[in-house]
């Protein structure tokens, strides 16, 4: 595409016309007859190597004397409308997923779902692109624009036309997300998340909105949690669209009960007027949720033949690691304290048969440990994300301390504060609880505390492979790190 019919209508420019090969914000993939978008001044200096590897225009928002400069005032403004005429294709359905957690397992859900229905599916966010059809950074949940826009332009090309895809706040912010055209929009919850970057609930909740009023198609389905207090809200933003709601007090999808148990949970819901029971291989009070939400998704899909026996356990998201030891290990990527109150919760009342735990509101944390104890006890390796997350720590102790019976302080990604200092906050809430830096090492010191029916919960990393220490970056995969602890263990039988 010639770089004058690709900026037509988007942004003027009297640089010399040229055969336009690709579009990125990153220096290091420029090729020769690329464009390169320089999103912030801050890094003016990577415009050196990307005029070396090859670019013949560089966008950014400064006014200085550079070669084949195209200004623009807002670099983001533009760079989603450049990826997606560059890279025109979409996929016919793209189900676009938001809320503060739940995304993942959404998303993954939703692939399990349209392809037992024997149709192709594919997953964007966190866990990465699936299928993995080439090679793909999944260090944002919602990728660059360029990146993005590639994807989907591929997918359409191998007659891909599913699409569930995670939008975080950021991807929003940034405008990466926009100028794909979302057919289905779905929210989960909203709670406090990252407070020192987003500031108010209110203005979390005014990123994630756009979603449902900026980009959701003019046709488009709104699947709306009828169970949270942005439901209404979220309904006025419909303006005549369908609405799709899930929940106990949903209108359409209806939750009747939920029953916990050792290998996930039984739910009731209503369809149509019609009831169903389901066994669901999910571990957390909150995944009966998830499940409606990818439910509801599949009727704005216009999908009816699903399975729902085909859903499978979503990687490191109360991911269950089998083993000999007679002991029941999880695998959990969250990093907030509601999230690891809603884990040790749900132990307790999968591990105890509870019925509708969710309506269980009122018992502080310390009573639902001492009302719902079972004959095992629960080990917490327990670690915690540098950076955005450190405000968070005081209250992350507590929380272990009142639900778990054992907890082990480690290191997650400190990235740039003093790992030893998150630790000792971590403690401070824990009087008996034990530090051990290392994280394979307290990952090993868990399981060999661990008897036969106890739990072993892993939490702070989930699927990650990577572990950030200021600028490096180390190989670590907790469900790894638990195969070879437990192959070891069998090979000393």
């Amino acid at each position: 595409m010639l770089l004058s019919k690709l900026v037509e209508n988007i942004i003027d420019t009297s640089i010399p016309d040229f055969i336009v090969k690709g579009i990125t914000n990153d220096s290091r993939r420029v090729k020769p007859g690329y464009i390169f978008v320089l999103l912030n001044d801050k890094n003016k200096k990577y415009i050196n190597d990307a005029h070396h590897n090859g670019a013949k225009a560089i966008i950014s928002s400064l006014k200085e004397n550079i070669k084949n400069n195209i200004f623009i005032s807002s670099p983001y403004d533009i760079y989603h409308k450049l990826a997606s005429k560059y890279y025109a294709k979409q996929p016919k359905n793209i189900v676009g997923v938001t809320g503060t957690n739940g995304k993942t397992s959404v998303s993954n859900i939703c692939r399990d779902l349209v392809e037992s229905a024997g149709l192709p599916c594919a997953r964007i966010g966190t866990l990465g692109l699936y299928p993995s059809i080439f090679k793909y950074n999944a260090f944002n949940t919602t990728p660059n624009a360029s990146d993005l826009h590639r994807t989907l332009d591929i997918l359409s090309n191998i007659n891909i036309e599913h699409v569930a895809m995670e939008v975080s706040r950021h991807g929003v912010d940034s405008k990466r997300a926009h100028s794909v055209r979302f057919t289905v929009a779905a929210f989960t919850h909203l709670i406090p998340d990252h407070p020192d970057a987003y500031g108010t609930m209110d203005s979390h909740f005014r990123s994630k909105k756009k979603l449902f009023t900026d980009l959701l198609t003019s046709d488009g389905v709104l699947v709306l949690n009828a169970d949270v207090p942005e439901y209404e809200k979220l309904c006025n933003a419909a303006k005549g669209r369908l609405v799709i709601s899930y929940g106990r007090k949903a209108e359409d999808i209806i939750l009747v009960s939920q029953k916990l148990n050792k290998k996930g949970q039984e739910i009731e819901y209503i369809v149509n007027g019609v009831l169903h029971t389901t066994l669901l291989p999910l571990y957390g009070v909150y995944q009966a949720h998830n499940a409606l939400c990818a439910i509801a998704i599949m009727k704005a899909f216009g999908i009816n033949n699903f399975k729902m026996g085909a859903i499978k356990q979503v990687p490191g998201r109360m991911q269950t690691i089998d083993n000999h030891l007679g002991i029941h290990i999880f695998v959990d990527y969250g990093v907030s304290p509601e999230t690891l109150e809603q884990n040790l919760k749900s132990i307790r009342y999968h591990f105890c048969g509870i019925k509708n735990p969710g309506l269980e509101t009122s018992l502080k944390n310390s009573e639902v440990k001492s009302r719902y104890s079972f004959s095992g006890k629960i080990i917490l390796v327990l670690s915690q994300k540098g950076k955005v997350y450190t405000g968070k720590i005081p209250s992350m102790g507590k929380i272990a301390n009142d639900l778990a019976d054992h907890v082990i302080v480690c290191d997650g990604d400190p990235r740039t504060e003093d790992p030893a200092i998150m630790r000792k906050q971590i403690l401070a809430s824990v009087p008996h609880g034990i530090e051990i830096g290392n994280r394979k090492e307290a990952i090993l010191y868990g399981v060999n505390l661990a008897n036969p029916g106890d739990v072993v919960l892993i939490a702070g990393k989930g699927h990650e492979y990577s572990q950030f220490y200021g600028g490096r970056a180390l190989n670590i995969s907790d469900a790894e790190a638990l195969k070879e602890i437990l192959k070891s263990k069998l090979s000393s039988l």
